[in-house]
């Protein structure tokens, strides 16, 4: 697989470390479904709203720290996509980002903590349950901001995997080879993993 840069990335066939984390943080949390949901569009500013459309005050805040942190490093992936994207004079589509807790609603249909963070192509956002930061501590030893961080620039590499058409191309190997479908799946956590 070629990307941005002309570089070529392989994809291992295990099921390498940064692989098998993130297939345990997904399948080591739970949640109810009924949550909050913060929209935020970091092109336009750090607009947090509460569950009625109210804003809450900066002051009030308690999760501040992690949704400003959380808003640089979503910012800071785009922009190095955008020009690795750039100088190959290739377009590149911004994503959005959504911080939310418990469950939200999206392109993809709804979805609860028990998902973990993920990236939804219908609509092209990235959506981080901020409690996932706290259970990465608490549960899987994995704490601290560059933990997030990763996470962060792993769920914008499935955005990139999306627009260079990679998603599509497993998808389309996974109907034809449906016995291959897990493994395919992998690499492309893995190619992930590596974008990140």
């Amino acid at each position: 697989m070629r990307i941005p840069g002309g570089a070529r990335v392989g994809v291992p066939g295990g099921l390498g470390l940064a692989g098998l984390v993130v297939v345990l943080l997904l399948q080591l949390l739970g949640g109810d479904g009924s949550g909050t949901s913060f929209g935020v569009d970091p092109r336009f500013g750090d607009q947090v709203q509460a569950p009625g459309g109210t804003p809450i005050p900066a002051s009030q805040d308690p999760e501040r720290d992690l949704k400003d942190f959380s808003v640089y490093v979503f910012t800071d992936v785009q922009r190095t996509w955008e020009e690795t994207f750039a100088r190959q004079r290739t377009p590149y589509e911004h994503a959005k980002l959504v911080l939310y807790r418990g469950g939200v609603s999206t392109g993809c249909g709804s979805a609860s903590s028990a998902v973990g963070p993920f990236y939804c192509p219908a609509d092209r956002r990235v959506y981080l349950d901020l409690s996932f930061y706290d259970d990465m501590a608490s549960q899987l030893q994995a704490s601290g901001d560059f933990a997030w961080a990763y996470v962060i620039a792993h769920e914008m590499g499935h955005h990139v995997q999306e627009q260079l058409g990679t998603s599509a191309q497993v998808q389309s190997l996974q109907r034809r080879n449906p016995g291959d479908a897990n493994e395919l799946s992998v690499r492309l956590e893995l190619q992930a993993d590596c974008y990140a």
